[in-house]
């Protein structure tokens, strides 16, 4: 059986908004995580329950006056996991969420009692891989939310290794439900008239193993519709439901190459085309890169590349005296690249590493939320300990 347990306090300050720097600002974090995740294995299958709970106490100071904050969640996932034939399993299960949340302070007083829900998803999933090349996974669930009711979803994966080639391709059509945060329903943002989003998913692509299966290269195309996306009103500063379908479509290519046994280099590049709320801040294109150096048994280092293209953003100004008119207006933030690196040394194995990195190592100044300030070239060090 696995267990963890994890708590953690943090004091940090914060701004009073988009150019408003304001050095009395402050918040406290106190966070308590604990799991467990018991296995029995028996002829053919094994049962798995993955579970664990969450609780976590915030205090804001800002403008002059106190938030708190309170939050509570509990998560178990039970399934089974049994093969029928050497090219087929199946897996069926419940997962069961519950979440509740507070907020009090001098203008709101939001009780436990009315900002919460409850989750049971019953699912199962079948996979077959055959000897020929054609493998197919499938999965349903069913959703039965204490708010929102009951809904089903579902995925279709096949995927098909063409004979005597190195490529496999690739497909999936999937649907999703995505019930509203209880942030976005009870917050003093929130609207507890807000739908969930229900999206449907089309991929296709391959994935292609050369050069003696040092290099792997994989393209993924997608097309999502979103309907009912979330999106956040800049006059009313109020969550709503966006009318309409959203689409966004894509492709996604990611690189691997194993140079010698010791040295692996990985990259990636998105594309991506949003419609309306979906583009904020969204950039359509997006690189990633990195180098993985095993130098010896204990010491590893690692540095990586990434760009961020032109992203669309609204914001809110307003009118002058008496009326106050709220203005919307929209900016384009500019492209940045960003370079960072780190190392890692084993002390004592399973047991003990030390760590440094450096981060934004070339000083860039970039944007990645209107207003707010980034973090320009820094530092770390630290260890991991395993008891």
């Amino acid at each position: 059986m696995d267990f963890f347990a994890n708590y953690d306090k943090i004091k940090n300050e914060f701004d009073s908004g988009s150019f408003a720097d304001n050095p009395d600002n402050f918040a406290t974090s106190e966070q308590f995580r604990v799991g467990f995740s018991p296995k029995y294995k028996y002829t053919n299958g094994e049962i798995v329950l993955n579970s664990s709970a969450n609780v976590m106490d915030r205090a804001l100071f800002n403008y002059g006056s106190f938030s708190y904050y309170k939050s509570r969640s509990i998560n178990a996932d039970l399934f089974n996991k049994y093969s029928i034939l050497p090219e087929l399993f199946v897996v069926t299960g419940a997962q069961f969420q519950f979440h509740e949340m507070s907020n009090k302070s001098d203008y709101v007083d939001l009780p436990k009692e009315l900002a919460k829900f409850n989750m049971i998803d019953p699912y199962a999933t079948a996979v077959y891989n055959s000897d020929f090349g054609f493998n197919f996974n499938a999965g349903v669930r069913y959703t039965i939310h204490s708010k929102f009711g009951n809904n089903w979803v579902f995925n279709l994966n096949p995927s098909y290794s063409i004979p005597n080639t190195p490529i496999k391709l690739l497909a999936s059509y999937s649907t999703a439900f995505i019930a509203p945060s209880l942030y976005q329903l009870y917050s003093s943002y929130g609207d507890v008239n807000l739908s969930p989003e229900k999206d449907k998913t089309l991929e296709a692509g391959f994935e292609a193993e050369l050069f003696n299966k040092k290099l792997t290269l994989t393209s993924i195309a997608f097309l999502r519709d979103e309907v009912d996306a979330i999106g956040f009103d800049l006059v009313t500063y109020k969550y709503f439901s966006v009318s309409g379908v959203n689409k966004a479509r894509g492709i996604e290519t990611m690189f691997s190459y194993q140079l010698n046994s010791r040295i692996k280099w990985n990259a990636n590049y998105t594309f991506t085309e949003m419609e309306r709320q979906s583009r904020i801040l969204n950039p359509k294109h997006k690189v990633n890169t990195g180098l993985d150096i095993q130098a010896t048994e204990r010491l590893a280092f690692s540095a990586t590349y990434q760009f961020v293209s032109d992203r669309y953003t609204e914001y809110s100004t307003y009118g002058p005296a008496p009326d106050y008119e709220t203005i919307i207006n929209s900016e384009i933030l500019k492209d940045y690249q960003l370079v960072n690196a780190n190392v890692r040394y084993v002390v004592i194995k399973n047991r003990l590493n030390v760590f440094a990195s450096a981060e934004n190592i070339l000083n860039k100044d970039f944007v990645e939320a209107r207003g707010f300030s980034t973090r320009g070239r820094n530092f770390k060090l630290g260890l991991n300990i395993n008891l």
